[in-house]
Parts: structure tokens; sequence; C-alpha cells
């Protein structure tokens, strides 16, 4: 018996990928289960899976993938152009296991500016994270529109100084979540760490969706894994 024939013929309705544009087959157990999946197998099989796990600053870090040709695609379609559609894929596999992993947490975002915010109509770090269900509170602002990407290495070192501490009593004695699309000098996430240790967490984790890979010992170590 097909998996199609196991649900309702009236309740069918074909999936397009957000992706590639493409239907989607009902070809894995995922799909079966959850009728309104918005990456076909293929799109997310080039998604490279790194799921790194380590500590900065003493906070348990997890990354999910590495930024590869199709996740940097995807993340600038998504934050740069403005499609918003997209939030969505890439969690399609992983968002019960993040929701379980990171109950009980409140999640504070990586600064956006408000002038970034307003181009392309929302936040991205927001939204992309928003999907935990988990309360979001932006407990960190930038107090300068200076991009990461325009900055040279030595530049993004001093990122932090264009940060700033906020809603302190929201997060104060909370599990705190701190999110960020990719990793790349981890200048960003470890101002944070500083910032929010100030707030007197009860505990801090920190989620990050991708990491570039810059050296060969890195990479040696994404293949081995």
């Amino acid at each position: 018996m097909r998996w199609k024939e196991l649900l309702n013929p009236l309740d069918i309705k074909t999936p397009i990928c957000k992706v590639c544009g493409n239907p989607i087959k009902y070809d894995n157990f995922h799909i079966l289960f959850h009728p309104n999946t918005s990456i076909c197998g293929s799109c997310y099989g080039k998604f490279e899976i790194l799921d790194e796990r380590y500590k900065l600053q003493n906070c348990p870090t997890r990354i999910l993938f590495r930024y590869s040709s199709e996740i940097k695609n995807s993340i600038y379609q998504f934050k740069a152009n403005g499609d918003y559609e997209l939030r969505e894929v890439f969690f399609e596999y992983l968002l019960n296991d993040l929701r379980f992993e990171y109950r009980d947490h409140v999640v504070v975002p990586a600064p956006s500016s408000p002038e970034s915010d307003a181009i392309r109509g929302f936040n991205h770090a927001e939204e992309l994270f928003a999907q935990l269900n988990l309360p979001i509170v932006k407990a960190i602002i930038k107090t300068s529109n200076r991009e990461q990407k325009e900055q040279s290495m030595e530049g993004r070192k001093e990122i932090g100084k264009y940060f700033a501490l906020t809603k302190i009593n929201k997060i104060r004695n909370k599990k705190v979540l701190i999110v960020d699309d990719v990793y790349t000098s981890g200048s960003t996430i470890n101002a944070m760490i500083k910032l929010v240790k100030k707030a007197h967490p009860k505990s801090i984790k920190i989620l990050i969706l991708s990491k570039q890979l810059h050296n060969q010992e890195d990479r040696i170590k994404y293949k081995r894994n």
C-alpha cells in the first residue's frame, strides 16, 4: 500500500518545496506525518549537517549546519531578499528535537539594525527561531548599524562595542538560549554571551543555524564527522 493511500484522498494537498518549487513526493516518514512539509527531501539533503557541539565561554553550544552554498543561498534569499516563506525550511526535520532540547528557555536573538529590519519587513533571527515556540526577548540591541559582512576579521572582533544590554529583568534567573543564523568569527556570539551574563541568568545555551569552515582543520573535522 502506498503512503498516500493511508490518507483520505480528499485531504491530500500536494505540498510544494519552498526552495526548488517542485511538488514534494510522499517518499519518507517525515512527509507522511507532516503533510505541510516545506522542503523536499532532495533540497534538504543538500543542507550539509554539521551538528557540532562544544562550549563557548562554558556555555553549551550547538551548530546545526555547515555554511555551504545551499544554506548560504537559502539564507540570502530569506534574509536579504525578504523571502519570508523560507523561514520554515531550515528546521523542517529538526523542529521536534529542538523544541524538546530547549524547552523552558527564553530566546535572545542576535541583534539586527532597525533599518535592515524595515527594509526586509521583518527581523530575520526572530522569525527564524520563533518556530521553537519559545518566548523571545530582544535583550541585546545594536547601537550602530554596522554590518558584520562589511567588516574585516579585525573589525568583526570589535563588534561587541556596538551592542547594548536591555530588558535585563526579563532574562534574570531565566534559562537563556542565544541564537543566530551564521557563525563566522564568533565575535557576535561571544559578545552576546558576555552581555547576557551581566543579567545573571539561570543558565545560557547557544543555538546557531550554520557555521563557516575557514581552515583545513575545520574541513577535515567536518568530513570526519
